[in-house]
This record gives structure tokens, sequence and C-alpha cells, in this order.
């Protein structure tokens, strides 16, 4: 069957408007017709449940969780950047926070949720090392405390010796600028050319003049050894800081894209209740006796044209009756009446609800088979 026949893509799309996360976004993309009908009523349980708690206000948590799946799928040794670990974190948080608002939302919501482990400990443990930023804390270990204590101590240091050291040189004119700064990750100030006869030093770089050389007096190129060195040991203890996280989150990687799956789940669960009940669609009932929807909307002219536009029609197809013939004029609605059973059926049997009243009844068809003139487009306005 093509789906486009019918305009199922576009009624996806309606739906994928109301989706919050990549991962709804993706589940969005496989929505279609399921096996069963008792998949259909599963998902017709999980829909209804969701309805009612969209409609009653209550908090559903639902935001735009980015999809992390690729960050799961690094090789052995890869070491993830500190805001990747943290965006990990929240995509963690955020799920937890939706797991627990579908366990008190009701029974077939809650038991979807039990699928998602709460993982809590990853999140604790990563936001107690690391900083909103991505930057490590200095918390984050005692080692890492002291290093940079030291480095801050020895920085300060070496500051106050240059500048001590410029102010000797400025009677001289051998100051080209009132800074220190940094070349070759050593602190350096910027002298004339021809500093050499009043100071000695390590020449590390020249401005494109060559009327200023950037020097490192002898006077601090211990403290500039050492200090690099420190950073050398603060850069080494925070890989292995950031290797620790990195395993930790590895080691969860199998249920934390579980959790991912099941949350795309619900928020497309979640958008369908929305656009549901945006268009006053009903969850149909299902009866042997045949087809009775009454007051049913074409999704895509509920969408083009709003409520009060949409003409709705009644549609019924009793048990007895295999086929249903429709004639009338060019132009009288028998492309949009034929379209729109087929639509809503394939809705149906997508776990969906249809714009329709309350005690419609549709049939439980196996197999959808549409043929149709493709110049057929509702969506565009389009017929034969």
């Amino acid at each position: 069957m093509e789906e486009d026949l019918l305009e199922f893509s576009a009624l996806k799309s309606y739906i994928r408007s109301f989706v919050a996360s990549d991962m709804g976004s993706s589940a969005a993309d496989k929505l279609g017709p399921l096996d069963s009908w008792v998949e259909v009523r599963g998902r017709w349980a999980l829909l209804g449940e969701m309805i009612s708690l969209v409609m009653s206000g209550e908090e559903t948590g639902f935001s735009a969780v980015p999809d992390i799946r690729e960050l799961l799928d690094i090789h052995e040794g890869v070491i993830l950047e500190g805001k990747d670990i943290v965006m990990v974190a929240g995509v963690i948080t955020d799920t937890n926070r939706v797991k627990h608002n579908m366990e008190k939302a009701g029974s077939a919501l809650a038991s979807l949720a039990a699928f998602m482990e709460p993982l809590e400990d990853i999140p604790f443990e990563i936001n107690s090392t690391l900083l909103p930023t991505g930057e490590i804390s200095d918390s984050a270990s005692p080692v890492l405390r002291r290093l940079r204590k030291q480095a801050r101590t020895l920085r300060a240091a070496i500051l106050e010796k240059l500048s001590n050291i410029m102010d000797g040189l400025k009677k001289q004119a051998m100051v080209m600028e009132d800074l220190v700064t940094v070349r070759n990750e050593r602190y350096v100030i910027p002298l004339r050319h021809d500093y050499g006869s009043h100071i000695k030093g390590i020449t590390h770089d020249y401005s494109r003049s060559n009327k200023t050389a950037y020097v490192e007096p002898l006077a601090v190129v211990d403290e500039n050894n050492t200090l690099n060195q420190i950073r050398s040991d603060i850069k080494e203890e925070e890989i292995g800081i950031l290797r620790d996280l990195t395993s930790l989150i590895l080691a969860h990687g199998a249920a934390i894209r579980e959790n991912l799956e099941t949350y795309g789940r619900l928020d497309l669960i979640h958008a369908s209740a929305c656009w549901a009940i945006k268009h006053n669609a009903v969850i149909p009932g299902l009866s042997r006796e045949g087809i009775e929807i009454e007051g049913a909307r074409h999704p895509v002219l509920l969408n083009r044209l709003g409520r009060n536009r949409t003409v709705p029609l009644d549609i019924r197809m009793p048990g007895d009756k295999d086929c249903l013939i429709i004639s009338g004029p060019n132009a009288g609605g028998k492309t949009v009446a034929l379209k729109t059973l087929g639509l809503l059926m394939l809705m149906a049997k997508s776990g969906l609800a249809i714009p329709a009243k309350e005690n419609s009844v549709i049939y439980p068809v196996g197999t959808i088979w549409v043929e149709m003139d493709t110049n057929q487009d509702i969506q565009h306005g389009l017929s034969s």
C-alpha cells in the first residue's frame, strides 16, 4: 500500500509538530498500522490515559531531549568530552522525570514507563564532578583541587615578578606594551627587539614588524617550567576523571539506550494525544457489526481549513455488506468521503484517535488496500 495515496504522511507531519524530542521524531517516522488489533488496543490504552493526563493539566515533563545514541557507540578507549557527559546526565534526568510522571498517570503508561531504569546514580556522579559547562569542578578530586591551587598560586607569583621586571625596564623605554602575554605556553613580556643589553631572556616570538620581541626573562624560566609541569599533571588528572565518567556511562549504555527508545514512544503518544485534543479526536470502538463513524472529518482538511470549515461526514457500512458505492457530481465530495474513510481506518489501525464523534465504531479489518487515481491530493486541493 502506498501510504501517500491516503496522505498518511501528511498526518504524521501534523503529529510530529507536537513531538518534543529527537527520539519522539524518530518514533513518528515509524508510525504506521500495527500487526494486530491486540496491539492496537494496547496503543489505545496508552493514548487514552495520555489524553486524560494532558487534559487534566498535570505535568507530563516532555522536553527536547537530544538523541545521544552516537555517544554510546564510541570505540573502547575513546573518552567523552565534559560537555557530552553533562548532556548524558541531562538526558537521564529528563527521562527520569517523565518516567515518574507516567508512573502516576495510569496503569498502561506506568507499565510502559516501568521499562525505564532510573539510573539516578549516574547524573548524581556527573553533576558532582562536572560544572554545567562541562568543565571539571575543583571538588572532583582532592588531587585536582591541590594541583589547581598550586597552579593559581604559582601563576600569580610569575605575573607579579614579570610586572616588576617591566616596571624596571620602562625607564629604559624597553617595554612595547604594558601587558604580560603567553607564547608557547609560557608567560612572556613584549620588549623592544634590542632588549638584549638590558635583560637576559629567551625570545619566543616577534611581532609582524619585528620591532617587538616576546621575551621570557631568565628570572621566571624555572617558575614557568614548574607551572607547565603542574598543568600537565592537572591535564592527566582531568583525563582520568573523564575516563572514569565515560566508563560509567558506557557500562550502562544498554539501559540508557532502552530508556531513550521508551521515552521516544511516550513522546509520540503524548504528541498523538495533543493532536487528538486539538481536533476533538476520539478513540473508536471495535465492532463486528460493521462501520459506523459519525461526524468524521478529514485530518488534512482539518489542518488546512479548521474545524468549522470542514464538513463532517457520517459513514455507515453494515456488517453484512462488503462494499460501498458513492455517487454524485464532480467536486461533490466523493474523493474526500472515500479518503476520509480510508485514512481514519488507517489511523485507527495505527493506534491513533480519529476526528469523529464519540461512540463511532469501526470494523477490525486485516489489511487496508488502496487503489486510487494518483492525481487525487487533498493536501494540495487536487482532484480528477
